[in-house]
């Protein structure tokens, strides 16, 4: 078959970034902690390993691999942009891993971890994946966890065993995207109804729910026949006037997804208002 691997890195490349393959990952050097798990031990092989195409898709596998094992949802506590050397890193971490720590920004607040966390029970466990070639892949980690609370393992439905997020890179499963076929859009349904459609079916094939109108309506709206008017062109106005002339403006959208309200500061209003 097709091996797109090296136009990956030579497209990487051409952005001043490396990904290395898979194998190369794997036998890059350890970090010298003792804690880090074996790469080919049970622990580690039942990680899910990838290569996953998105975050969203790196979230779900280990999600239902927690609901899984009775283990609590892990959640990303690091992103590491890409360099000359590697690609994007992102660690996952337990909840009972979490420290406080300080968020970036200006009069950025403490960040409190999700659970109460004492020297008993703080979790070494992270997953630490890395984009290569073909994907992200484990780059490393640490597959223990401390004697802290856990949840009941739950039996997974077979539709939800089978879910891959990989063709479109959203929350919602390909599965359920592609029953949106080509002859329900040219109904023109609004994504109120496709949300409605995919949420029915997601109910009866007992998949959890986790997506969002917004993540419906960002896979959906520039596909459907009955976006009559493109207003790319007005929103790239305003996003000009907003970076060089510091004009606010705000747009909403109806329920069907179409644009309903502009609203946008003329320039030498603020003045004029400010004058009365």
């Amino acid at each position: 078959g097709f091996d797109g691997a090296p136009a990956v890195a030579a497209a990487a490349a051409a952005q001043g970034f490396t990904l290395r393959s898979p194998q190369q990952i794997a036998a890059a050097k350890k970090r010298g902690k003792s804690v880090e798990t074996e790469r080919g031990t049970d622990a580690f092989n039942d990680l899910p390993q990838g290569p996953f195409s998105s975050k969203d898709a790196i979230a779900h596998a280990y999600e239902r691999s927690a609901k899984k094992n009775g283990q609590l949802m892990p959640f990303f506590t690091a992103h590491r942009a890409a360099s000359k050397s590697r690609g994007e890193q992102r660690t996952l971490c337990c909840p009972f891993g979490a420290k406080e720590r300080a968020g970036k920004g200006t009069g950025a607040r403490r960040l409190a971890p999700r659970v109460e966390l004492d020297d008993s029970n703080i979790c070494p466990w992270t997953v630490t994946l890395e984009r290569a070639t073909t994907g992200f892949v484990i780059l490393h980690a640490c597959c223990e966890h401390s004697s802290h609370q856990h949840d009941e393992p739950k039996e997974l439905s077979e539709a939800e065993c089978l879910l891959t997020y990989t063709e479109y890179g959203t929350k919602i499963p390909d599965q359920l995207i592609n029953l949106v076929t080509d002859d329900i859009k040219l109904l023109s349904p609004s994504i109120e109804a496709i949300k409605r459609f995919i949420d029915a079916k997601a109910q009866v094939l007992k998949i959890e729910i986790t997506w969002l109108y917004n993540d419906v309506y960002n896979l959906f709206s520039t596909s459907l026949a009955e976006k009559e008017y493109d207003a790319t062109g007005l929103v790239e106005l305003l996003i000009e006037r907003r970076d060089k002339l510091g004009l606010a403006y705000k747009i909403r959208h109806g329920k069907d997804g179409r644009l309903a309200q502009v609203f946008f500061e003329m320039e030498g209003a603020a003045g004029e208002w400010a004058l009365r």
